[in-house]
């Protein structure tokens, strides 16, 4: 150095250039990109995961009132602050059947008519790296096939089937359209009889 005093903007660029390099050190970090926010819930005892992105709200306790239908994968439906919505058994639509007890937890799904899926047991929030993400070609975890659960991903040593929610949308959607149908053909013999 040249003999002066060292100011208070000579040492923060010494110290900004000490950071920079042990930057290079440090392990990387985890960008958003490389991030999945997910909620860890249980369904049929067995441990699923579904993406934050998916879902629009999770609620408790919500009273859900039954509905007469032939569809048995719905519960009935729920008040929520935007007005009422489809309840379905998340547990019948992955293959479990009918649930003993009714279930604590919905799920809201849908920017367009939301709907609610119910399960029984939520184990929180986590993030986890991308790469805990794989694929779930051999159906490993729980009663849902492929086609609902196409993913696995790794959570506190746990192995958990990633729900594909716009699988699970567009299985309700066909369900219901088959209830229209089969409705307005009945409907129909009705008349013609």
């Amino acid at each position: 150095m040249n003999g002066r005093p060292r100011t208070a903007a000579t040492r923060s660029a010494s110290e900004l250039a000490r950071e920079f390099d042990r930057s290079f050190a440090d392990p990387a970090r985890a960008t958003d990109e490389d991030v999945e926010e997910l909620l860890a819930i249980r369904v049929g005892g067995d441990a699923y995961a579904v993406r934050l992105r998916d879902v629009t709200g999770l609620v408790a306790d919500r009273k859900i009132v039954p509905l007469p239908t032939p569809e048995p994968t719905l519960l009935g439906i729920v008040g929520l602050r935007n007005g009422l919505a489809p309840v379905y058994s998340l547990a019948a639509l992955l293959g479990y059947g009918p649930a003993a007890e009714a279930p604590r937890w919905l799920l809201l799904v849908g920017p367009g008519p939301q709907f609610g899926l119910a399960f029984p047991e939520f184990d929180g929030h986590r993030r986890v790296a991308r790469a805990e993400v794989s694929s779930n070609q051999g159906g490993g975890v729980g009663a849902g096939g492929n086609a609902q659960v196409p993913e696995l991903v790794l959570i506190d040593d746990t192995r958990r089937g990633l729900i594909g929610i716009a699988a699970l949308t567009e299985t309700i959607r066909a369900r219901v359209a088959h209830h229209d149908r089969t409705r307005a053909q009945t409907n129909e013999r009705t008349k013609e009889s």
